[in-house]
């Protein structure tokens, strides 16, 4: 059998369902009287059916109506009160099973199906569709270079970062060659975002490396920034009979400056200095600044001398005039 079209029906209102079509309106008999109404399409603020109190109506939402296997009937779009109603007024529609379909919208997501089955027997029938805007999240993990935080020009994005998020969703990205990512298809609510974190590098903003934040619906929340500073290495180490504070390996984020101080054992003094194998001088300690690679500081530590001079009176000399004398010696 065909399904009479709006603003078209049958000059036969009987049961045995053959029409011939004419520009006039048939309401039928009982038996084809029937109306759809109420296919109602509401928009879900968090996109979670538990939570009440949350829908508005949607208007101008396409409904379309088919037969059971799939011969399209009509579209309708819902009204002011996100309603839409295929009634007898415009259908001879017989008893039977049928389809609703909802149509998709970009920036929209259905958290109910999108087709629903309904059965006509008697009076009408009744179908709800649900939709909830859906927004997003972005940053870029960047490679901060004066440890401020904040991303300036001359700092690149750094690629191949994990970024985790969780919530009332949950996933994982990585970055790409210029340090960007982004979530998408989010309800509204509560989110945190982490970076992971990788060897030689030190979160600097935010230092906990995980950014909380609440993301209304339908928003794309931007510039959710991770900043990273290198973690390096001075390596310091004393000689014999002293000490060099802190010792060992020493982290340290780049750009940043750091002082090594030297503990002589009594008697003994620094005696050379030697920074990735240069000769620096000799001090009571050395200062490094704006540190940008690794570094080695090597201090050695020596003795004490002492010089004794000797002066004589008349008629008499005394052997030596002078000496010089290491701490502790005769």
């Amino acid at each position: 059998y065909e399904i009479p079209k709006r603003d078209w029906s049958s000059d036969v209102c009987s049961s045995d369902l053959t029409y011939r079509y004419m520009r006039w309106i048939c309401l039928g008999t009982d038996d084809h009287n029937y109306i759809f109404n109420h296919m109602t399409r509401w928009y879900d603020y968090d996109g979670n059916l538990s939570t009440p109190n949350d829908r508005t109506k949607q208007q101008g939402w396409k409904i379309s109506l088919f037969t059971a296997s799939n011969i399209f009937i009509d579209s309708v779009r819902t009204d002011s009160l996100g309603e839409v109603f295929f009634t007898a007024l415009n259908y001879v529609l017989p008893d039977g099973d049928y389809k609703l379909v909802a149509e998709t919208k970009g920036g929209y997501a259905n958290i109910s199906p999108i087709t629903v089955n309904v059965t006509l027997t008697s009076g009408d029938a009744h179908a709800e569709f649900l939709v909830a805007k859906i927004g997003g999240v972005s940053g870029t993990v960047f490679d901060d270079l004066n440890g401020d935080g904040v991303q300036q020009n001359s700092e690149g994005g750094l690629a191949n970062w994990k970024i985790f998020l969780s919530g009332i969703k949950t996933d994982t990205t990585t970055t790409n060659t210029n340090g960007n990512y982004s979530f998408d298809s989010l309800f509204a609510g509560n989110y945190s975002l982490t970076e992971e974190t990788q060897s030689g590098w030190a979160h600097s903003s935010p230092q906990s490396g995980t950014l909380s934040f609440i993301l209304s619906s339908g928003e794309n929340a931007i510039e959710k920034n991770f900043g990273n500073t290198q973690i390096l290495t001075v390596t310091t180490t004393a000689g014999a009979n002293g000490t060099v504070f802190p010792t060992g390996a020493i982290t340290i984020r780049y750009g940043n400056d750091t002082t090594i101080t030297f503990s002589p054992n009594t008697g003994y003094r620094v005696d050379s200095i030697f920074v990735d194998n240069i000769y620096v001088g000799s001090a009571s300690h050395y200062r490094f600044e704006n540190v940008v690679q690794n570094h080695s500081l090597v201090v050695t530590f020596t003795r004490i001398s002492y010089t004794i001079s000797t002066t004589s009176g008349t008629n008499g000399t005394i052997i030596p005039s002078s000496a010089n004398v290491l701490y502790n010696d005769d």
